[in-house]
């Protein structure tokens, strides 16, 4: 019986090796931290403007492979010395927009993290924020596309990246709205070649009317021109046209 109960104590701490994954998830909040990792091919990069997905992806790509080095950023895309995989996840920026408003209205810390971490934030108001700069009802995340969402899309999906063959593609970008299709699913396990990827059911996005502050009511009845269920933003009216004309998924090379 002793015998036993040793036997099956191993056999569970063999299964517990097997199933832990090979490397544990980095956050690169800078340009330097990044190109630790250039030649490295067994690093997936986990990449977004924020509040889009991006901690939901990590997570499910990391318990689906253990053979890469997990690595999420908000930082703009590397040089061509960069010899890893890379997953973009962006979403609808207005919602995403709200999302942002939420987290520093309700996490001092999380808004002087997310505007450092964020390449295209405007460095003014990284300052301010890191000073305790309040956001107001003429200048917030509603009103202004302060962590520059706009130019990020622009230069993920244009500027600094170029249409590509699956095979060839470094890049797979994603919007988020699609994450859960069947060809987007599919696409993401060819182009990582993960067989056991998968994801959890999808929730419904944004927060209930109790979850929300006044000044959030405030900012929200001041600059909405849609609805609640489709909020737009004249601030992030060329970002909303990037995300609109972009395919749900799509294979890129780095320029």
């Amino acid at each position: 019986m002793m015998q036993c109960r040793v036997l099956c104590g191993v056999l569970f701490f063999l299964q517990c090796l097997v199933s832990l994954p090979l490397y544990s998830v980095e956050f690169a909040a800078t340009k330097k931290q990044l190109r630790l990792h250039y030649k490295d091919k067994k690093v997936v990069m986990i990449a977004s403007p924020g509040r889009s997905g991006s901690t939901l992806l990590t997570d499910c790509i990391e318990r689906a492979s253990g053979k890469y080095k997990v690595v999420k950023t908000h930082l703009l895309p590397p040089n061509k010395k960069y010899r890893g995989k890379i997953l973009f996840i962006f979403s609808n920026p207005d919602k995403a927009a709200e999302s942002a408003l939420h987290m520093t209205l309700h996490d001092a810390g999380f808004a002087a993290e997310h505007f450092f971490h964020m390449g295209t934030a405007k460095r003014k108001w990284v300052k301010q924020i890191n000073k305790g700069f309040q956001q107001t009802k003429g200048r917030n995340l509603l009103a202004c596309d302060a962590l520059g969402c706009y130019p990020h899309l622009k230069k993920w999906l244009y500027t600094r990246t170029k249409a590509s063959t699956p095979k060839k593609a470094q890049i797979l970008a994603i919007k988020y709205e699609d994450l859960w299709k069947g060809s987007t699913i599919r696409a993401i396990r060819k182009f990582l070649r993960l067989r056991a990827f998968s994801l959890p059911p999808q929730k419904r996005r944004g927060y209930s009317g109790e979850d929300l502050l006044p000044q959030e009511r405030l900012f929200r009845e001041a600059y909405n021109v849609g609805s609640s269920e489709q909020p737009i933003y004249s601030a992030y009216d060329k970002a909303r046209r990037i995300w609109k004309d972009a395919p749900p998924y799509q294979f890129l090379k780095i320029k």
